[in-house]
């Protein structure tokens, strides 16, 4: 009879319920620091993608500007009434070819003396028309277009298009035309009133009218950036790209910044929007050649500070910029402070050179005390340092 061993199993020790305990502790932790240390990454590369974007949007209407022949730029578009210093998206815009009339020999007629309410300086504009012409139609010229007489090179802004007149045989158009004090009158007044008499002064004449949105596809900034308005102006201390209208979400896109760039890839023009109240402000005004180069500070949506026309903590955002009472140093004063784009490290400036039409970008410089720079012109120029020496970060 064989015999059979029964040997006993080994014993095997099981985790306890503390030493389980302990490492899903740990684990949580770890991951936890892991998730925080993924999301501030992920927030900085949204940044700096964000400013390479609009980089090159930005280049690529310099590109095309270039390629075309004629003004090109880029129009920014903010979130009124929402959150109206916050950019959002980007449009390219093309200047319309000029608009010499319909035939080879069309000229305006100079109808009307100065208006004294503004020192002499405007004249009204006839133009006779047919029912095909382009002035024709009530939305083909607006405010701020430009009129250039002759073969001259003075433009001459328009301030007012009045509505057609039709009883007249040809129908007829007329606008009002305005010029600055160091600028020369279109024509030589008649007549010590100023007076025209029968039959009027003509002119040839060259319109152009201001950028309109071509079908390159916009720039939508990527989710959670914008372009904070309130902090981007032009040179070290400008707030020129601030929005002084949100009170009105229909206002046309005329009021709305736009940066234009020459057939030579230079700026050209920077149109901003007045300052007053919505009623007086749909309009963008055409400043020009900037003064400055021109600094777009790209940020965090939840980081851009509400400051509206009525002011922020009750300090005007009309007040002087180089007074401590005004609405940056009001900011910087308060409990958010350290919650603003200005003050974020992680923030981008993009800058256009106001001259070469070059664009960089740059870090922003991280200003989060006052007291060493207590002005609004200060705290903007030690922000935007960076941006004023040009240093690219090209590769990151």
């Amino acid at each position: 009879m064989i015999g059979l061993k029964f040997t006993a199993a080994p014993n095997r020790r099981g985790v306890t319920l503390v030493e389980l305990l302990v490492v899903v502790t740990l684990l949580s932790i770890l991951l936890g620091i892991a998730a925080t240390a993924a999301r501030t990454g992920t927030r900085g590369k949204k940044q700096r993608e964000a400013a390479r974007q609009v980089n090159a949007f930005l280049a690529g209407a310099r590109t095309r500007a270039v390629e075309l022949g004629r003004s090109v730029g880029v129009e920014i578009v903010n979130n009124r009434p929402n959150e109206p210093q916050a950019g959002i998206t980007l449009f390219m815009v093309e200047t319309p070819p000029a608009y010499a009339g319909d035939t080879t020999s069309a000229v305006c007629e100079m109808t009307e003396k100065p208006s004294a309410a503004l020192g002499g300086r405007t004249a009204t504009l006839r133009f006779n028309i047919s029912t095909t012409s382009l002035l024709y139609d009530d939305n083909f010229l607006k405010v701020n277009d430009v009129v250039f007489l002759g073969y001259s090179k003075q433009p001459y802004r328009v301030a007012q298009v009045n509505p057609l007149d039709n009883m007249s045989t040809p129908v007829t158009r007329s606008v009002v035309i305005a010029w600055n004090v160091d600028q020369p009158a279109p024509l030589s007044w008649i007549g010590a009133s100023g007076v025209f008499m029968a039959p009027y002064p003509t002119s040839t004449f060259r319109i152009y009218r201001q950028p309109q949105r071509n079908n390159v596809s916009p720039l939508q900034m990527p989710t959670g950036s914008c372009i904070d308005l309130l902090f981007s102006g032009l040179g070290t201390t400008g707030q020129e790209l601030r929005s002084y209208d949100d009170t009105n979400s229909a206002v046309p896109d005329e009021s709305y910044p736009k940066i234009m760039f020459s057939p030579n890839g230079t700026v050209d023009a920077f149109y901003v929007q007045p300052k007053g109240t919505a009623a007086t402000t749909s309009i963008a005004t055409a400043s020009g050649l900037p003064t400055g180069n021109i600094n777009l500070l790209i940020g965090r949506y939840e980081k851009v500070i509400a400051v509206r026309e009525a002011g922020f903590n009750g300090v005007s955002i009309a007040s002087a910029g180089n007074a401590a009472t005004g609405p940056i140093y009001a900011i910087f004063n308060s409990p958010s402070s350290n919650e603003t784009n200005i003050a974020d490290p992680e923030a981008f400036w993009v800058s256009i050179n106001r001259l070469t039409g070059h664009i960089v970008t740059s870090n922003n410089a991280m200003v989060n005390d006052p007291a060493s720079s207590p002005s609004d012109d200060a705290l903007l120029a030690a922000a935007r340092r960076f941006a004023k020496q040009a240093q690219s970060i090209s590769g990151r």
